[in-house]
C-alpha cells in the first residue's frame, strides 16, 4: 500500500497548535496529500513518464483534456513566467481544478519524470507557496499552493515528440521527450522566497 506524504499540515487547528498568535488564526489553504517518491522507482525517463501522461490524462473529463492536451506548435508554449498567478495567465490545468485521484496522478507522473530530489525540490517550493498564503498580501498575489499548472503539448507516446509544462509562483518546467528519449529540459526556473522558512512546525 503506498504511502502518502504530507508535506504541509491542513488545518488550521495543526497551525495553532504549533505556533500561535494572530497570525495563526487565518484560513489555511487545504493542500492535498502528496504521494511520497517511489522508494523502488526505477529511474526517471521519457516512457516512464509517457505512460503516467496518459494515465493522468485519461483520469480527466472531456472539457479538461482539451484544456490540458495542446497541439505541440501551440502558441501557449512561449507564455511561461515565474511570476503569481495574480499577474500571468497560464494554459492547462492547475492544482485546485483536479480531484484528489487526479492529483496523485499527476504527481505520479512527475515522479516518473523527475529525478528524486528533483521531485523533492518541486514539492517543497508548493510547500513556500503554502506558508506565503498566510501571509497578508497573499489574496493581492493569489499566493496559493493550488495555484501550480500543467499543461502537456502533443499527446505523450514513445513514437514521437511531446512536451509538458508544469509550473507556478517561482517554478517553471519545461521538458520535451522524443521517440521516449528526454530530449530537452529547457526553458527551466527554480527558486524560492524565503529560501528558509518555518510553516506549521516543521522547518523548510
Amino acid at each position: 500500500m503506498k504511502i502518502y506524504l504530507i508535506l504541509v499540515a491542513l488545518l488550521v487547528a495543526e497551525v495553532n497548535a504549533h505556533d500561535g498568535g494572530a497570525d495563526a488564526q487565518r484560513d489555511v489553504v487545504s493542500i492535498p496529500a502528496y504521494p511520497e517518491y517511489p522508494a523502488k522507482q526505477e529511474l526517471a525517463g521519457g516512457k516512464r513518464a509517457a505512460a503516467a501522461a496518459r494515465a493522468f490524462i485519461g483520469s480527466l473529463a472531456e472539457e479538461q483534456k482539451q484544456r490540458v492536451v495542446l497541439a505541440e506548435d501551440a502558441p501557449q508554449r512561449k507564455n511561461w513566467s515565474n511570476l503569481p498567478a495574480a499577474y500571468v495567465d497560464r494554459s492547462g490545468l492547475h492544482l485546485g481544478a483536479l480531484s484528489k485521484r487526479q492529483r496523485v496522478l499527476l504527481f505520479e507522473f512527475l515522479a516518473a519524470s523527475l529525478s528524486k530530489e528533483g521531485y523533492q525540490l518541486v514539492a517543497e517550493i508548493i510547500a513556500g507557496e503554502a506558508f506565503l498564503s498566510t501571509e497578508k498580501e497573499a489574496e493581492k498575489h493569489r499566493w496559493s499552493p493550488e495555484n501550480y499548472w500543467i499543461c502537456f503539448y502533443g499527446m505523450p507516446n514513445d513514437a514521437s515528440t511531446w512536451s509538458y509544462h508544469f509550473g507556478g509562483h517561482h517554478l517553471a518546467i519545461n521538458m520535451t521527450f522524443r521517440e521516449g528519449v528526454l530530449y530537452s529540459m529547457s526553458p527551466c526556473f527554480i527558486g524560492n522566497s524565503p529560501g528558509v522558512f518555518r510553516y506549521a512546525g516543521k522547518d523548510y
